[in-house]
């Protein structure tokens, strides 16, 4: 498993009646992977401090109970004063691409709710994921 990758379970619940992932828990389980790769890549304040501004998912292949536990892939495109963009792709555990998303965050000021800057830290931190990804998923 490469560096800024996170594993994530998948659940008897995540499989719908069609016996592949249901769509809306794709979802979940990307922002699973996302606090996770916060947490451990990024900052820990950061995923108490972040909301969600835009969210654009593509699903390449089905996905099913055989698959058992998927790896998310997170990588920087673009680190804004306030928010960062992220490339995620989810992978069976073949290794081929189930979907791609490209998310935006925004953190901010947990009271008030208006927007913070990124601090140095997890500016450098997020630096280290930053990859050349085309913006569209």
């Amino acid at each position: 498993m490469s560096e800024g990758a996170v594993r994530v379970a998948l659940r008897e619940r995540d499989i719908g009646g069609s016996g592949h992932l249901y769509h809306a828990v794709t979802v979940e389980l990307l922002d699973i992977a996302r606090v996770a790769w916060l947490h451990r890549f990024v900052s820990a304040d950061l995923v108490e401090q972040y909301v969600v501004a835009n969210l654009d998912i593509t699903y390449r292949r089905e996905v099913t109970r055989a698959d058992r536990e998927l790896t998310v892939c997170i990588r920087v495109q673009r680190i804004g004063t306030s928010s960062l963009t992220l490339h995620e792709e989810m992978t069976n555990p073949d290794g081929l691409v189930v979907a791609t998303c490209r998310t935006t965050i925004v953190a901010f000021m947990p009271y008030g709710g208006a927007s913070r800057p990124l601090t140095r830290a997890e500016i450098a931190r997020a630096e280290s994921f930053r990859a050349d990804v085309a913006l569209d998923t």
